[in-house]
């Protein structure tokens, strides 16, 4: 009978062990890539887990002053784009969990050379900057970030930049690029402990830093309390829109989300809370909330998103982050006007709210649902019915700040008796 017990029990071992390995996470490791002018698109077999994004890595090889460039995406093939001729680069793929600043898992066990090339004349003349060191000066913190100073005086042809590396957790940067001072960095991530260095690009997505700082910055990111309500008096005084008064319904998150930068009127100083929402506004609109402002595009990611129109870098960001995928013709149509189940739908996927998935209903219904559970309408609008411009705010209003101060339900006692707005979470 011993023997018996014994040879159950390490049944039972080598069974748990199995599945102990089953749980592991398979490397992603790159499966094939392909370089094409100033582009090179990986590949890999590994599945993407549930609530992950693909994420790829090249450190440049032959320098000290350059950080990792990096991408993520929900899509294959996810795309590097090379800003300088004739660098040798190593690249890995993984996995993150977010598609700023997230934990990155399984990163492939092999790395793949690739040695950069660019078509004549795309910014393939790129001089490293006149051997002046550039150093920090001053730093401040600002709010739920930091401001960043330096005496180097950038060329015509030069950005600052400013990069924080986690020194705690395996996260992507922190990075800034800007023409002016001081550089601002919003913190994502609260109780974290990150090195900062200050240099500059010629690459306005701040892809290669030159002329790196010596002496690195460690400063410890805190976010404000869940609740603690915003004093500062500018950022209450309600936006003076000619169209919208304090009575106005959507007036708390039309301001709200104006003071915020994410939701803004037009230049004659009106909203226009009535006028229906398109597509590609919305997106614009969404891609705010991330606190990213997208570069210019070089190639259409929808046949009818052309790479020269204004809507076309936010319209691209949102596909790479997975929050759209067109019509079943492959088109997206950025000019339609958007119905209220389709902003819904956009909204949750920007917000990275989960909706369970329909169960024999109509594919909004667990959208449509949700939303109302939360107490995310003030309207009684039907799924199919257009939105405007006030009823998209207010429902973004009220999901974005949910999310960011309780995740339970919107309540109307999130404004004190000043009017006065907590803080949203970067």
């Amino acid at each position: 009978m011993k023997n018996i017990k014994i040879s159950i029990f390490s049944i039972s071992l080598i069974s748990f062990g199995f599945l102990n390995a089953a749980h592991a996470q398979t490397p992603a490791e790159i499966s094939r890539y392909i370089t094409s002018q100033e582009v090179t698109s990986f590949w890999t077999n590994t599945p993407l887990p549930t609530n992950k994004y693909y994420y790829v890595e090249c450190i440049e090889q032959k320098t000290e002053n350059t950080l990792p460039i990096t991408q993520t995406s929900k899509t294959l093939p996810i795309r590097i784009e090379w800003y300088a001729a004739n660098r040798e680069f190593s690249c890995k793929m993984g996995f993150s969990d977010s598609l700023l600043n997230g934990t990155i898992s399984a990163l492939s066990t092999t790395s793949i050379p690739i040695t950069t090339k660019i078509r004549p004349g795309q910014l393939q003349n790129w001089q490293i900057p006149s051997s002046k060191s550039i150093e920090f000066t001053k730093f401040k913190r600002a709010g739920e970030g930091g401001k960043f100073w330096t005496d180097y005086k950038i060329k015509k042809n030069e950005y600052y930049f400013v990069q924080c590396i986690s020194t705690d957790l395996p996260l992507l940067p922190f990075s800034t690029v800007s023409k002016s001072l001081p550089i601002t960095i919003n913190w994502l991530s609260p109780d974290r402990t990150f090195k900062c260095h200050i240099g500059t690009t010629e690459s306005p997505l701040g892809h290669t830093m030159f002329k790196r700082s010596r002496n690195p910055i460690t400063i410890h990111a805190k976010l404000f309390d869940r609740h603690q309500v915003n004093t500062n008096p500018k950022r209450n005084n309600f936006i003076p829109y000619t169209d919208i008064d304090k009575n106005h319904v959507n007036a708390k998150a039309i301001n709200w989300l104006s003071s915020q930068g994410i939701f803004k009127g037009y230049p004659n100083n009106t909203f226009q809370p009535e006028k229906t929402v398109n597509r590609a506004e919305l997106l614009k609109v969404l891609v705010y909330t991330k606190r990213i402002i997208p570069f210019n595009v070089k190639y259409p990611c929808f046949p009818d998103v052309h790479a020269n129109e204004w809507y076309a870098p936010y319209i691209c960001f949102a596909k790479r982050a997975g929050w759209i995928n067109g019509y079943p013709d492959g088109l997206f149509r950025p000019g339609s006007k958007v119905r209220k189940a389709e902003a819904i739908k956009m909204i949750s996927q920007a917000l990275e709210i989960e909706i369970p998935p329909p169960n024999n209903e109509q594919w909004h219904t667990p959208y449509t649902q949700y939303f109302l559970s939360k107490n995310y309408f003030i309207d009684s609008k039907s799924p199919d019915a257009y939105y405007n411009r006030g009823e998209t705010a207010e429902t973004l209003f009220r999901a974005l700040f949910t999310k960011q101060v309780n995740g339970i339900s919107f309540v109307d006692t999130y404004y004190n008796h000043t009017n006065s707005v907590s803080t949203l979470k970067r």
